[in-house]
């Protein structure tokens, strides 16, 4: 099938996607298999819909790969700055960054939606958050 030799000249060119390597041909073949018999696709929508599927996967692969302080949540009003304020509250003692970055969390969860959109507080909470595993 042409999804499996694609799949393994990718293999071969040492391009392999993240997922390629988590579930393997096997899954592949039951993938293929489901949206030709669920959904009556070609073979050229099959490949069309599986490197969709990949270049997805891999996208979030490297997304996931970034750290906190790669993004920012709510405009870029931070990044533009000379010095990072994550720099200098990473200049304090440990004890003093995890309180700083545990008390933001915080105070987004709690005032989530007062001040605009709750899902942005959230995201911003949940940004603190990682940040703070980040310095474990």
């Amino acid at each position: 099938m042409e999804i499996i030799f694609k799949l393994k000249k990718r293999e071969e060119s040492g391009a392999e996607s993240e997922m390629e390597n988590a579930i393997g041909p096997e899954a592949i073949s039951a993938w293929e298999k489901h949206l030709r018999e669920e959904f009556g696709l070609t073979e050229n929508e099959i490949v069309a819909k599986t490197d969709a599927l990949l270049k997805e996967w891999d996208e979030g692969a490297e997304e996931s790969q970034k750290t906190a302080n790669d993004r920012q949540v709510g405009g870029n009003h931070y990044k533009d700055k000379v010095i990072q304020p994550w720099d200098v509250i990473d200049s304090l003692p440990h004890a003093e960054a995890k309180g700083f970055y545990r008390g933001n969390a915080i105070k987004y969860i709690m005032r989530a939606g007062d001040k605009g959109p709750a899902r942005e507080d959230y995201e911003k909470a949940i940004h603190y958050l990682e940040k703070l595993l980040e310095i474990l």
